[in-house]
């Protein structure tokens, strides 16, 4: 990681620091592998992603904890599997690669899975994605040619609460616009992956 001035970003750097704000998973999560299996004693727990699905047709995710009290090669089977209990004591089996070893690689997954993922997600060169970004966050833009400043406003002032005033320039409205948004939400510098800028 490094940090740049929100103000630099461009590119899949800017892209990345908007995931960041919009909660989205920002790089695949790693799933359990054969090989940190084979490491381990059973029983052990792993973690997977449940998915519930609502009259209203939305999905509801969550991360369930499975006691894996099995490892190796079951009869009939020609690789390794897993028998698990889940959280309800429904026993099943499966490949170690369905699931995760470690809660926070889960999480990366339920992130996809709620926000959407970090491949794709060029909003700072799409209007179809930095548009609605735009104006769910008020944001105001002004410019011409080569030069648009972005501004966006935050109030708590009818409760009390502080102003905050983000001012962004760019080439264009997209950069301009979320610039000013990362700002808003990770502030003036921002840790991103080196090989993106």
């Amino acid at each position: 990681m490094k940090t740049s001035k929100t103000a630099d970003l461009t590119g899949a750097a800017l892209d990345w620091a908007v995931a960041k704000c919009e909660g989205r998973a920002l790089r695949e999560p790693r799933r359990g592998t054969n090989e940190e299996a084979e490491a381990l004693q059973t029983p052990f727990k792993m973690f997977e992603i449940v998915a519930l699905h609502k009259p209203d047709n939305t999905i509801e995710h969550w991360i369930e904890t499975i006691k894996v009290t099995r490892y190796g090669i079951s009869d009939g089977w020609s690789t390794p599997s897993i028998d698990f209990t889940d959280s309800e004591g429904r026993k099943a089996c499966g490949s170690v690669d369905l699931f995760f070893f470690d809660r926070a690689e889960a999480e990366l997954e339920l992130q996809e899975y709620t926000h959407g993922p970090v491949d794709g997600f060029t909003p700072s060169r799409s209007w179809m994605l930095g548009g609605p970004i735009i104006e769910r966050e008020g944001i105001q833009l002004s410019g011409w040619g080569s030069r648009w400043e972005a501004k966006l406003y935050w109030s708590k002032a009818a409760q009390g609460g502080p102003k905050r005033y983000w001012n962004m320039t760019g080439p264009n409205p997209l950069i301009a616009a979320m610039r000013c948004y990362v700002a808003s939400k990770l502030g003036d510098e921002v840790e991103v992956p080196e090989e993106l800028l």
